[in-house]
């Protein structure tokens, strides 16, 4: 899954000559590679630490920045599996999000109120599984700041038009040398961030840089959801009609990725 928190290799000058505007839009035009396959397991873990995992495989297509297609499908446990969602994102327009219930046998489109939801009880909302565009956020770059003993950029994104985003504001830490976001707070309305999400293993393949371990705390909540990349693949020749309400809806046309 993209999961929008992956990030660039290559820089050509120095982070301190560049806006925020150019930093966020680096973040952006990060790791495109034209497909990717990805495994990841998901560990659900409540307030009194009980732990439930589901694991799903995300599908991606680049289609030239803007229009990136992503489709998710739930492997396990049974009571998730075949579970998907479906999200085409689109040039200066909402993206569409459709989510497949097996147990309904029925898609329903997500609707933009909707979109503050939780993904399948899990601290990703569905707007977190978008690829959000640079230019509806203001960006500023604020004062570096340490994590552990490495400095990161910090660059603050507010919305333009508060309509836009279910977030007042998101604050990123980012890694000048590999445009990775090691840390992100996200905030609503309050002055302290609702969650928290911290990268805590990164890994290179080929030129690309993935997040291999994330940990996300919703603090109101007191709930934490953990990503664990098990498997990634590139460039698999995915056609854009593979990103389809019927292929969400088939599982069999999934067949040869679901192993």
């Amino acid at each position: 899954m993209k999961l929008i928190f992956t990030l660039c290799l290559v820089h050509a000058y120095s982070a301190f000559a560049l806006t925020g505007e150019e930093v966020a839009m680096k973040i952006y035009e990060s790791n495109r590679e034209s497909d990717s396959v990805q495994e990841t397991k998901m560990s659900l873990i409540s307030k009194n630490k009980s732990v439930r995992v589901r694991n799903f495989i995300s599908f991606t297509k680049d289609n030239n920045k803007y229009n990136a297609q992503t489709l998710i499908v739930f492997t396990s446990p049974k009571k998730v599996k075949n579970t998907g969602i479906l999200t085409n994102n689109y040039k200066e327009k909402d993206s569409d999000q459709w989510i497949f219930l097996p147990a309904l046998k029925k898609t329903r489109r997500i609707a933009s109120s909707k979109k503050s939801g939780r993904f399948v009880g899990s601290d990703l909302t569905y707007q977190d599984l978008e690829n959000r565009e640079v230019s509806l956020d203001n960006h500023k770059l604020l004062k570096s700041s340490k994590l552990g003993k490495k400095t990161y950029l910090v660059l603050q994104s507010t919305p333009k038009k508060e309509s836009t985003s279910i977030y007042r504001m998101v604050k990123v830490w980012v890694d000048e040398k590999t445009w990775l976001v090691r840390k992100a707070e996200f905030y609503s309305k309050r002055k302290k961030p609702i969650k928290t999400l911290v990268v805590e293993k990164i890994k290179k393949y080929g030129k690309s840089w993935r997040a291999i371990v994330t940990k996300i705390k919703n603090h109101k909540l007191k709930h934490t959801t953990i990503l664990e990349v098990e498997k990634n693949s590139f460039n698999n020749n995915l056609e854009s009609d593979f990103f389809s309400k019927a292929v969400l809806e088939n599982s069999r046309k999934l067949k040869k990725y679901l192993k």
